[in-house]
């Protein structure tokens, strides 16, 4: 994800984003028996195209939950809200997962 110039639409500063999934922690629809797995097959298979939104808002409150009267005080949060299909190999029921992930917009990189 790249931030760029609002005049003239350069790119200014860059982030790659990374979102992990751990399964084990997430309730699924195939939650009954299954038969065992074989030597290195996959329970689960995740569609290669997520959709994807951008997060991108001003921090508003202070830790305590009082308001930051002064923009120049508020954090810029950007990052970006990933939904994946997954779909398990052994009863083939299919259910989404939702994981996101935000940072403040100082900790881009330069370009």
């Amino acid at each position: 994800m790249a931030l760029t110039c609002a005049d003239c639409g350069t790119e200014l500063k860059e982030n790659d984003f990374e979102v992990d999934i751990d399964l084990d922690d997430q309730p699924h629809v195939c939650e009954g028996e299954h038969p065992p797995l074989k030597e290195g097959d996959d329970r689960f298979e995740m569609d290669d195209d997520p959709d994807t939104e951008s997060i991108d808002y001003f921090q508003a409150t202070d830790r305590r939950g009082k308001p930051i009267k002064s923009m120049r005080y508020q954090k810029h949060m950007i990052g970006v809200k990933a939904t994946f299909s997954i779909t398990c190999n052994l009863c083939k029921k299919s259910f989404t997962v939702e994981e996101s992930y935000e940072e403040q917009a100082s900790a881009y990189t330069e370009i």
